[in-house]
């Protein structure tokens, strides 16, 4: 990832995988607000967190989500995704309020050594599609907190 990081702020795409070359986009489109934490990785791409989100783990999910909004896999991260875009987000904001949920069945997948709870994911999406985007945050919040 720091070599990456290295190409995008030289918006270098020579020699990248397809994967690559849109992680290295979604880097470029974070700069402002990761530069420093970007530029304080080590070598090996090691962020020392302080408690503050790991801009390469908030870069993955990103890649993560964006591609199953465009296969549709699942199709309920597509739904969820253009339901946000029509009640008012942009692009960005549909795709962190997709993530929020993403990230949670995954924090409780590693933290627990569960598998992924496809099923529950799914399910979710699909229930708060018909939903404010100012109402998700919240939802999700205390959907998972207990």
């Amino acid at each position: 990832m720091r070599a990456l990081w290295d190409q995008a702020k030289h918006h270098d795409f020579a020699d990248l995988a397809e994967n690559e070359r849109e992680v290295l986009l979604i880097m470029i489109d974070h700069d402002q607000e990761y530069f420093e934490m970007f530029e304080q990785a080590d070598r090996d791409g090691r962020f020392v967190s302080d408690g503050e989100v790991d801009p390469y783990i908030h870069v993955i999910l990103h890649h993560i989500i964006e591609r199953q909004v465009e296969k549709r896999e699942p199709v309920e991260s597509h739904r969820f995704y253009y339901a946000m875009r029509e009640r008012g987000c942009t692009h960005h904001e549909a795709i962190h309020l997709t993530m929020l949920i993403f990230a949670e069945f995954a924090f409780n997948m590693l933290h627990d050594d569960v598998p992924f709870d496809d099923n529950a994911s799914t399910n979710l999406l699909g229930e708060l599609t018909d939903r404010n985007p100012d109402q998700i945050q919240s939802f999700v919040e205390q959907a998972f907190s207990g």
